[in-house]
């Protein structure tokens, strides 16, 4: 079992933020929907009579991701869309949404809005997060303070707890993959990329050689497959702090 994440814990509980602090932020977050279904929708208009597409923010092997504006409500959003003809991409992009439907909703988790299809696209509607990345904001700052760095935890800790009460195991966990909210904040964070995330099954092992070397616990890498519980993400965590 990985261990490292109990610095994160040990961490929180030096500043009185109580011992079981796994079992306390999986508690459901204060303003969080009662119900939070993902909004599905069809047809080839679909986007366009719903959202003003914008600047791309990033382009990957899974289509390009814009920022968009709600037409309904002027709220900003991250439009993430996958052309059909990229048919190998398709699969694990909708195991992805799959993933991200479960986990809705979270304050500190990159949390899926919206879900369709067009006639030329699959398209994914997610919370925008303006403040870039976690590991550039320590690359420009050179170091957190510990109450900085502590705050951070406590939020990631938060949304590791609810992805496993939610029944999904992180497994890429690592800065590149917890984004700021916002340029004014050095804390607020959200943790995203659910590509290579896989649902916990009560009794059962997760398998399959994944995560990122130098944040990847032990027994992630060994073995034919690698068999291991969801609490690597917990050292990913550690190893982050």
């Amino acid at each position: 079992e990985s261990r490292s994440g109990g610095a994160a814990c040990s961490l929180l509980a030096r500043e009185e933020r109580g011992a079981q602090c796994l079992s306390v932020l999986s508690a459901a977050p204060k303003g969080a929907p009662k119900d939070a279904p993902v909004t599905k929708g069809a047809g080839t208009d679909a986007l366009a009579s719903r959202y003003v597409l914008h600047e791309v923010l990033g382009r990957g092997r899974f289509g390009v991701v814009h920022r968009g504006t709600l037409k309904a409500t002027g709220e900003q959003v991250a439009i993430k869309i996958l052309p059909k003809s990229s048919s190998a991409a398709a699969a694990p992009l909708l195991d992805e949404a799959e993933l991200m439907r479960a986990l809705f909703w979270h304050p500190h988790v990159v949390n899926l809005l919206d879900s369709f299809e067009t006639a030329e696209s699959l398209v994914l509607v997610m919370d925008l997060c303006s403040g870039g990345e976690l590991f550039d904001r320590v690359v420009a700052m050179g170091s957190y303070t510990e109450a900085d760095a502590s705050e951070v935890m406590r939020y990631v800790m938060s949304a590791i707890a609810h992805c496993h009460s939610r029944g999904v195991a992180h497994r890429d966990l690592k800065p590149e993959n917890i984004m700021l909210a916002s340029q004014d904040t050095a804390v607020d964070v959200r943790i995203c990329d659910f590509g290579l995330a896989q649902h916990i099954e009560p009794g059962k092992p997760l398998r399959g050689k994944v995560g990122t070397v130098g944040y990847a616990a032990p027994e992630m890498l060994r073995g034919d497959p690698p068999t291991y519980s969801p609490r690597v993400d917990e050292y990913a965590v550690g190893v982050i702090l």
